[in-house]
């Protein structure tokens, strides 16, 4: 089961897959980009298409407003996006729409109900399967840290016995879960452990989170929630259990200060 948000073109651009008709996709790492504002985040297109216009806008709404590039993001560029001081204090989900640019037609693609203010202060990477399904992929990476020098990120140890299958992370009283932080379908599995990011607008908004985890019981997933403190997290390592009861609860294993 993959955990992040997943698109496919239309009839037409399926069948220009199979013909071979997108450029190929160049070799080499995208171009790194630097001074990532709080308020922006960068979309690394590794697609083999070009961007032409980036929309963002609440999921309650179709007007899309304006773009939010200034120019396009050709295959293996990068380009940035910011959102307003207000925008980022709305509690809502949004979604994003793509134009991209195939054989000198336009196409449409939107991610739906993205949690927008997770992705602030990181680059994600815009991609496309074997399949022909483009996604966002939630950096599993982290090289960002605070001005103090400490990091963004915590690791995530799963010894409770089941698989983790999600794992979200959204502010104490938001009723939004917003996109699973192990992205790609990484699974966690039973031993194993996995980095979890944060955005650096989510550190220094708030230090009360909830943490919801999913566990495969097969047929099922069961999803456990609990309280977690940022200040607790980030920098250290969190042991994810099941006591004696049969309940699942997570404890530091190490801090980060």
């Amino acid at each position: 089961m993959k955990r992040f948000v997943r698109t496919l073109l239309s009839l037409m651009l399926a069948v220009a897959l199979l013909m071979g008709a997108l450029p190929a996709q160049a070799e080499g790492a995208v171009k790194l980009a630097t001074g990532i504002a709080e308020n922006e985040f960068i979309i690394a297109n590794t697609s083999g298409v070009s961007i032409q216009e980036v929309y963002i806008y609440p999921n309650y709404t179709s007007s899309m407003g304006q773009p939010r590039t200034n120019g396009w993001i050709y295959n293996n560029t990068e380009g940035k996006v910011s959102l307003t001081t207000r925008e980022i204090q709305w509690d809502c989900l949004w979604n994003i729409r793509l134009t991209v640019r195939i054989n000198y037609r336009n196409y449409f693609i939107t991610f739906e109900d993205q949690d927008i203010t997770a992705y602030l202060g990181y680059r994600v990477v815009f991609t496309v399967d074997e399949n022909g399904y483009y996604s966002f992929e939630y950096p599993d990476t982290n090289d960002d840290v605070m001005p103090d020098g400490s990091v963004l990120s915590f690791t995530l140890y799963n010894d409770s016995g089941k698989d983790i299958t999600e794992v979200y992370i959204y502010r104490e009283g938001s009723s939004r879960w917003g996109q699973a932080r192990n992205s790609s379908g990484k699974w966690i599995y039973d031993g194993r452990s996995l980095r979890i990011n944060m955005s650096y607008t989510e550190v220094t908004t708030s230090r009360d989170y909830m943490i919801r985890i999913g566990f495969d019981y097969g047929r099922y997933v069961s999803y456990w929630e609990f309280p977690i403190d940022t200040l607790d997290y980030l920098g250290g390592t969190m042991r994810v259990s099941r006591n004696s009861s049969g309940s699942y609860q997570i404890e530091p294993m190490s801090y980060g200060f």
